[in-house]
């Protein structure tokens, strides 16, 4: 009897070990993403996964002097000095074009600013290289802003020219560029 029960701890110990490998075909690098598209800030959804958005994010150290953040060359974080009173790691991050969902159409992708609801004590702004693909001519364009994915987008008070689309941001949240 003893002997039966340990034949058959082997097989039921090797059929399980085949399961198991079976399981491991799909490799998964990440959480996936929510219902809307979403992860969790700093991470991106690329085929239904949320991964590092570290190709898509830069991180600086900012203080009372101000500092400048660019990402790619499509975006740059402008924060004037004694807009901030302290030292922030600030994060500057890009979380795709399908963040804000299907109401909305971004010409550029949406990018997110952390740390969350960080106030500047005087307007940081941010700057989008106007890319020629948007066929646009002057004023066609507006910078929006919403401190999360989910609360009501508002357009910023900025500029616009053939190369830069500009806005005045008093909080960290989420940006981008639509039409207006």
């Amino acid at each position: 009897m003893v002997r039966g029960w340990h034949v058959l701890n082997k097989v039921s110990f090797i059929g399980l070990l085949l399961v198991l490998a079976a399981c491991d075909t799909e490799e998964v690098t990440g959480p996936p993403c929510d219902m809307s598209g979403q992860c969790l800030p700093s991470f991106v959804c690329q085929s239904g996964i949320c991964i590092p958005a570290a190709d898509n994010m830069m991180t600086s150290n900012c203080g009372p002097e101000g500092c400048e953040v660019a990402l790619t060359n499509e975006a740059t974080l402008l924060i004037p000095p004694l807009a901030l009173t302290s030292s922030e790691l600030i994060t500057f991050t890009s979380v795709g074009r399908g963040a804000v969902g299907n109401s909305w159409s971004p010409l550029s992708s949406v990018f997110l600013i952390e740390p969350a609801r960080l106030l500047f004590q005087a307007p940081a702004t941010i700057e989008f290289r106007v890319d020629p693909s948007w066929g646009l001519s002057g004023g066609d364009v507006v910078v929006y802003w919403a401190p999360d994915l989910n609360d009501t987008w508002k357009p910023l008070t900025g500029s616009f020219d053939d190369e830069t689309v500009r806005g005045e941001l008093g909080q960290s949240g989420y940006v981008f560029v639509a039409r207006r």
